[in-house]
């Protein structure tokens, strides 16, 4: 049914080139007819650089913070299910370490907390506003966030250039080597258990290199959301004229 949906009469708007590329080379609904493509629009992913940026002081705390963007009920794209079982493999093998590490779940939703074993739990910790949220990225250390789709999701993004080191999964163009194009934060990873460990043992190796982790949070994508709008304001005019001309 929601492929059916794609074969109706439309210009899209595509939302980020990772998804325009998706729906071009796998030839989804329209996508298979000659010059859809090339009629559409693609509004980049946009990283708010006024609230997602390193900051230093914010790294000074007793303990490392890892937060995970879970989303249990409200998105099974998210791999929630994969998430903890690394985590709690990850605690197991020592990776991370109760005495040097505490890990949040950052979704907003009322998750009880999880014993992960040797002292190491999941918190749960309110969603308050957008400012709390970027707030609580630039004050971490390491992101979980994964999501089985094309798209590259925002968490992951915000959190590279938050300066935290990101544990993210690839999916169909949504390769490895484009997510590090957008940040030398991410490690990008296959979406399954044995990698996501691998993963989170990276991203605590490189936890503690700041100087990196602030150099690399100057992520490649646009930095105001004027900034994306611009880029397709004409032509959505155009399809918006189009779409009145046929009506």
């Amino acid at each position: 049914m929601a492929l059916a949906t794609y074969e109706m009469n439309y210009t899209a708007i595509l939302n980020s080139r990772f998804l325009a590329d998706f729906f071009h080379q796998n030839r989804v609904g329209r996508f298979r007819a000659p010059g859809v493509f090339e009629r559409s629009a693609v509004l980049e992913v946009t990283v708010d650089r006024s609230k997602f940026y390193f900051e230093a002081r914010a790294q000074r705390r007793e303990k490392k913070r890892l937060v995970f963007y879970a989303r249990p009920t409200r998105a099974r794209r998210n791999l929630c299910e994969l998430g903890v079982t690394a985590l709690l493999r990850a605690a197991k093998a020592g990776i991370v370490d109760a005495k040097e590490w505490y890990i949040v779940f950052l979704d907003g939703e009322n998750v009880p907390p999880i014993d992960l074993g040797k002292g190491m739990m999941i918190q749960c910790i309110p969603w308050k506003s957008h400012d709390d949220y970027a707030r609580t990225l630039r004050e971490s250390d390491i992101a979980l966030s994964l999501m089985l789709s094309p798209h590259p999701s925002y968490p992951p993004l915000e959190a590279a250039a938050s300066g935290a080191v990101v544990v993210t999964n690839t999916y169909d163009c949504k390769s490895e080597h484009r997510l590090k194009e957008i940040s030398g934060n991410i490690i990008p990873i296959n979406p399954s258990l044995s990698a996501i460990v691998d993963g989170l043992r990276e991203a605590v190796r490189r936890a503690s290199d700041l100087k990196s982790r602030e150099e690399a949070s100057r992520i490649h994508l646009p930095q105001t959301w004027d900034e994306s709008f611009d880029r397709i304001l004409p032509r959505s005019l155009e399809m918006f004229e189009e779409c009145r001309a046929t009506t």
